[in-house]
């Protein structure tokens, strides 16, 4: 998982996909009757309920719409005869729908007619899981595995929650049980190798973390790269090849990884990188980047292709031997802004990947509201210096348009204060000074109970103690500051 970035560039525009057959005229009825419900039109959304119905929509979407508008209404006796397979069912449809709390209703619906529905108990901690109802989440998942302990689901939800709330052991070993059920259940395995790295066992994480590729969120980034398989040898294989590094995640997860591109270079023959426009400047500076192309480019020959977030299985990284990070600013000088007057950027919120449900609830949980950064302006201010902000709209007005320009403002500035981003990665690399604000249920990369990272010499951690429970961190930076001095 990786991190999205507070600067969501535009990505290039993707090749022209083939025309998709005609849908059938009740399908846009059918969304139309959607859309109209979610926004509260009951009325408007009957009527177009009953054109699909003319149309000859399907059976059970048309069901389940109309199931919608009685639970709107509250007319559970309209739904079915207290059959709470029905319940169930309009609870998965508004689930995937992204309606987690109409969803809720109808799984607990569910379980009011069958107390004992394994199913419905998991279906209820996911809603409440989405929702960020933790306890309420842990306690559904818990009843699930104890009436049907061989659920690879039922197991690998309950090591999620556990994972959230901290309980890193108890959740690698519903992981691995999970995946001893189901071998193939990919997001167990991603779920034990983040587990993993979290607690420091770098060597097994690595193995784990490979499983991602295979994750259904991720099916779009397949290990196969036009025609050729994943690179899975030996580091020593590539020397006096052309090898080429995948873009696979947010922009923080290329500049963490692109530490790797020099000692590659020491070992193959040319190192061919992939990027985007917002990060093709930036990834130009590095040491031993032999060549580069934009994703959407044919891309040169090579002999073998594997990802940047593959490189420290290849490498065999632990916390030890970390290499160091990428100095993209080697080739600037550090100036102030404003000689006058010392700058601290200050960033409190990245971006939201919408498309990805679980992803969006770390989004969520990793930003802080504007307004609670408040005492950290005023701080930056009676410590004498400029408060720079770092979010992408105010980015852009000072005219950047890509991570080489953010990377000059990161420059000018004597700390950067910041949320888990991308800045957070590109100020580490730089060798600023980064006052990294982590969410209680930190990223895998941070580990357990440190302030520090190997990863980042110049980095350290502030984390929350408890979940969305912002304020202390805050006055916690609040308090260093005063004892700040500007260098």
């Amino acid at each position: 998982m990786t991190d999205a970035t507070v600067l969501s560039f535009e990505e290039p525009a993707a090749a022209p996909a083939p025309d998709a057959p005609a849908l059938p005229a009740w399908a846009a009825t059918v969304r139309a009757a959607t859309m109209e419900q979610h926004a509260g039109n009951i009325e408007a959304s009957l009527a177009l309920i009953e054109q699909a119905i003319k149309e000859n929509a399907p059976e059970a979407l048309v069901l389940c719409l109309q199931g919608g508008v009685h639970q709107r209404q509250h007319q559970w006796a309209e739904l079915a005869d207290d059959n709470p397979m029905m319940f169930m069912n309009i609870g998965v449809v508004l689930f995937e729908m992204g309606n987690f709390e109409g969803a809720r209703d109808y799984f607990r619906a569910a379980l009011a007619r069958e107390f004992r529905f394994p199913n419905a108990w998991l279906k209820l901690a996911a809603s409440n899981l989405l929702l960020q109802n933790w306890f309420e989440a842990l306690a559904c998942y818990e009843r699930a595995v104890a009436m049907d302990p061989n659920d690879f689901e039922c197991q690998r939800g309950l090591a999620t929650v556990l994972s959230t709330l901290g309980h890193d052991e108890a959740a690698l070993h519903h992981y691995r049980t999970a995946a001893d059920l189901n071998p193939q259940d990919a997001e167990a395995e991603a779920g034990a190798g983040f587990t993993l790295l979290r607690l420091g066992r770098w060597t097994e994480g690595w193995k784990c973390f490979e499983a991602r590729w295979r994750l259904m969120i991720r099916r779009a980034a397949s290990p196969e790269y036009r025609g050729a398989p994943l690179f899975t040898g030996k580091i020593e294989e590539l020397r006096g090849k052309r090898v080429l590094l995948r873009e696979e995640q947010g922009f923080g997860d290329s500049i963490h990884f692109s530490r790797y591109i020099a000692p590659l270079s020491k070992i193959a023959a040319t190192v061919i990188v992939e990027s985007s426009p917002p990060m093709q400047r930036l990834m130009a500076q590095i040491v031993g980047v032999g060549e580069q192309f934009l994703r959407n480019e044919p891309a040169p020959k090579f002999d073998h292709q594997t990802s940047l977030m593959s490189l420290p299985l290849l490498f065999g990284t632990t916390p030890e031997t970390c290499p160091s990070p990428t100095d993209f600013g080697l080739p600037y000088h550090r100036t102030k802004l404003h000689q006058e007057e010392p700058l601290v950027g200050l960033c409190w919120a990245g971006g939201e990947r919408k498309h990805d449900p679980m992803a969006n609830a770390i989004d969520v949980r990793r930003s802080v509201a504007r307004e609670k950064f408040d005492p950290l302006f005023a701080a930056v201010m009676r410590a004498g210096a400029g408060p720079v902000s770092l979010q992408l709209e105010d980015l852009q007005s000072y005219g950047v348009k890509d991570w080489h320009d953010t990377m000059r403002i990161l420059l000018r500035c004597s700390l950067i204060i910041t949320v888990d981003t991308a800045v957070a990665h590109l100020a580490g690399s730089l060798g600023v000074p980064v006052w990294m604000l982590s969410r209680a249920d930190s990223c895998w990369r941070w580990m357990n109970d440190r302030e520090d990272t190997p990863w980042y010499p110049t980095m350290r951690i502030y984390r929350q103690k408890r979940l969305n429970e912002w304020a202390p961190v805050i006055e916690r930076v609040t308090a260093d500051l005063m004892n700040w001095e500007p260098v």
